[in-house]
């Protein structure tokens, strides 16, 4: 687990000593689980009930904040684009338009073979 420089010193060492209870507040649905791992979280940290929520809840601030932004990457990363021209304006083939060429050009056609149509060039793939 990677503390983030945002957390006082006490705070980063009490979730380094308790770093499998944060994993497990990940994971926690319900505020009874929660609650139950806090307590916990403030025996083996040493510090109150308190100074353990508020730490539980800026970790829970801190790593959804991170998750949405590998999120964000992570989609962006996955946008399509066109091998010819590099645009992003690009949109998926339809099963109606590949149908349409079957039956025009028969099994000539290309198009069944292409999944994406570039907007910008023409390009398809």
């Amino acid at each position: 687990m990677m503390v983030s420089q945002k957390y006082t010193l006490n705070e980063r060492k009490i979730l380094q000593k308790s770093s499998s209870l944060f994993t497990e507040i990940r994971k926690s649905n319900s505020i009874h689980e929660r609650n139950r791992l806090i307590q916990r979280i403030s025996e083996v940290g040493g510090c109150s009930p308190d100074e353990a929520r508020a730490i539980v809840e800026k970790y829970i601030t801190f790593e959804s904040g991170n998750d949405m932004r590998l999120r964000n990457e992570y989609k962006k990363e996955q946008v399509a684009h066109c091998p010819t021209c590099s645009s992003t304006n690009v949109h998926k083939i339809s099963e109606i338009s590949k149908a349409c060429s079957v039956l025009t050009f028969g099994i000539l056609s290309q198009k069944v073979k292409r999944q994406f149509h570039c907007d910008n060039c023409g390009y398809e793939w």
